[in-house]
């Protein structure tokens, strides 16, 4: 007796796109990823953070500071803040060590003289600026222009819109703001938002400013506009920041910013931590601090030319810089001051001290006749001893 059994027919494929595995939101992305370097990108393999210092642990220039109106500064080393010459606000911005987990500090902005009836070109904001050739990679401007994910944590005592802006600053401020919300106080929230890839306009292949991201806070009627824009477009004012919470509106305010994170793609990753070494040579290519109080300038010393009109010396940077820098005395000014001396030790008086950046990677400094109203040094000084301390600054 022959005994035949029947199966019914199987779709093996629909099969295996039923399993419920437990890969995760980050296991999907890279099961359903269309490219090897799209699975790539999302394993975090190579180096994928494009902004520098997104968890705020260098302050070259302090941790602290505080902005009126018209005032535009440097805070947190890269980060820029923008806060416009119609505003009646002040602000103050400083590194905290309230933090989300991971990350030691934060970058916290308090509202200290509030705007409660803002002037329609009031603006209040941060920058983190980039060289276009390091950003070749994103394709700008070409059919197989890639999507850019911020990603960050964010803590306020207020809930409401915020926005977040790309802007193109080598064709025509071409721009893209995309909202997020805080929807509870006093937590930290992480936000993600993806930017469409931009097929209009490529970004120069150089070490100028050709490109931005903004974290808005405040934003006048000029930038305020019935709608936004969420597709890169050329500039238009009016739809920067539409809805934008005005966080200047109460004294109270204070909101928080940690772990920012620039990244190509269109799915935000883990940040990536670097070293503080790593991170601070990074934004020494910018800015650098000069610790030369007590430095001596001698007939003896390596890279010195000597006469009773000058006496100077030149040091190479410990990073070389984006441009030739401008110098600076950290006090205040443009000049250091150094006491001269004699062979022997004594003292011969006090002298201004100018800087004469060479390079991108090499100082010149020392006591210029020129800059010291034609008065030459006195025939006995052979040494110059430093009594402040200097930087240089290549920012964008």
């Amino acid at each position: 007796m022959t005994i035949r059994i029947g199966k019914p027919e199987i779709d093996l494929r629909q099969k295996l796109t039923e399993l419920q595995t437990p890969s995760g939101i980050a296991g999907r992305a890279v099961l359903s990823a269309n490219t090897p370097q799209e699975q790539f990108n999302l394993i975090g393999a190579g180096r994928k953070r494009l902004n520098i210092n997104g968890a705020f642990n260098v302050w070259q220039r302090g941790t602290s500071t505080t902005t009126t109106p018209g005032q535009v500064k440097y805070i947190a080393d890269r980060y820029k803040c923008y806060h416009s010459n119609v505003a009646t606000s002040n602000l103050t911005w400083a590194q905290s060590t309230d933090a989300p987990p991971g990350f030691a500090y934060s970058f916290r902005v308090d509202c200290t003289v509030s705007d409660t009836s803002l002037a329609a070109a009031t603006e209040v904001n941060f920058y983190h600026h980039f060289e276009g050739q390091d950003l070749q990679h994103l394709k700008k401007g070409t059919p197989e222009a890639l999507p850019v994910t911020v990603s960050f944590w964010v803590k306020a005592n207020v809930t409401g819109k915020f926005y977040v802006e790309l802007m193109d600053n080598d064709n025509s401020n071409r721009h893209c703001n995309i909202p997020y919300e805080i929807k509870e106080l006093n937590v930290w929230e992480y936000k993600t938002i993806t930017f469409p890839g931009d097929t209009t306009g490529t970004l120069n292949n150089d070490n100028g400013d050709s490109f931005h991201v903004a974290f808005w806070l405040t934003a006048g009627s000029s930038y305020n506009g019935s709608s936004n824009a969420q597709v890169w477009t050329n500039l238009n004012q009016s739809k920067r920041a539409s809805g934008q919470y005005n966080f200047t509106n109460n004294t109270n305010n204070e909101i928080r910013f940690a772990g920012i994170q620039l990244e190509a793609g269109n799915v935000a990753t883990p940040f990536e931590h670097r070293s503080y070494g790593e991170e601070l040579a990074l934004c020494e290519r910018y800015y650098q601090l000069l610790d030369i109080s007590g430095m001596q300038i001698t007939k003896a010393t390596t890279g010195t030319s000597y006469s009773n009109a000058d006496l100077q010396a030149s040091i190479p940077f410990r990073t070389v810089m984006r441009d030739t820098p401008s110098f600076g005395n950290i006090a205040s000014g443009t000049t250091l001051t150094a006491n001269a001396y004699t062979s022997t030790y004594a003292s011969a008086g006090s002298y201004e001290i100018s800087g004469f950046v060479k390079s991108p990677h090499l100082l010149g400094f020392g006591y210029q006749q020129a800059v010291n109203g034609g008065v030459s040094l006195p025939a006995n000084v052979t040494m110059l001893g430093l009594t402040d301390d200097g930087y240089l600054d290549a920012e964008l």
